[in-house]
């Protein structure tokens, strides 16, 4: 069954992003290939939908997968049945996903972070079958980004002892609410 759902909206995906399927096939093959054809993930589903869940017990700083996809300067030009999955890679631009990675939930005690190589690395030690997540709303210091969009805000429901219940704002790494910073006129 779940290879029926996962071939259906790679078919759903494909036709959204202008791609035939074979062109999204390739793409989300090429996906596992960055990582040495070792198994490292697999598709599941949760009580949400689509997820990805580790192949096997991975060791932390693992690279999982890689982002892939085309990018847009604004919010706006990212194809509106694709902007629950677009990421936000600086502080205006967005990547809008063609491979798997789009199935990586949030958790407000992530066991993965996006790094700056936009790679999907394991922050601590994760069991084989876990979910991997990570927070979709950490922002560093130092960054700048867009004004927030409440068009993004979402009711949490990673069951951590962490969740902070509604996503509606970036946050720190420690979970502190981010303050936009002025700029010197």
């Amino acid at each position: 069954f779940i290879n029926k759902l996962i071939s259906y909206w790679k078919e759903v995906w494909a036709e959204l992003l202008g791609m035939d399927t074979e062109t999204f096939k390739n793409t989300a093959k090429n996906s596992e290939a960055m990582r040495d054809e070792e198994i490292l993930y697999r598709m599941s589903t949760n009580e949400y939908g689509l997820c990805m869940v580790a192949a096997k017990d991975l060791e932390a700083g693992t690279i999982v997968d890689k982002w892939q996809g085309k990018i847009v300067d604004s919010y706006d030009e990212v194809p509106k049945p694709l902007k629950l999955y677009a990421i936000l890679i600086d502080d205006s631009r967005w990547l809008v996903p063609e491979n798997n990675c789009m199935y990586v939930n949030h958790s407000c005690e992530p066991n993965c972070e996006v790094n700056e190589k936009l790679e999907i690395v394991t922050l601590k030690p994760v069991k084989e079958g876990e979910e991997l997540c990570f927070d979709y709303v950490v922002t560093d210091e130092g960054e700048n980004p867009v004004e927030w969009n409440d068009e993004w805000n979402f009711e949490c429901k990673c069951k951590s002892s962490k969740c902070r219940g509604k996503i509606d704002e970036y946050v720190y790494e420690d979970g502190t609410p981010f303050v936009r910073k002025k700029q010197d006129k």
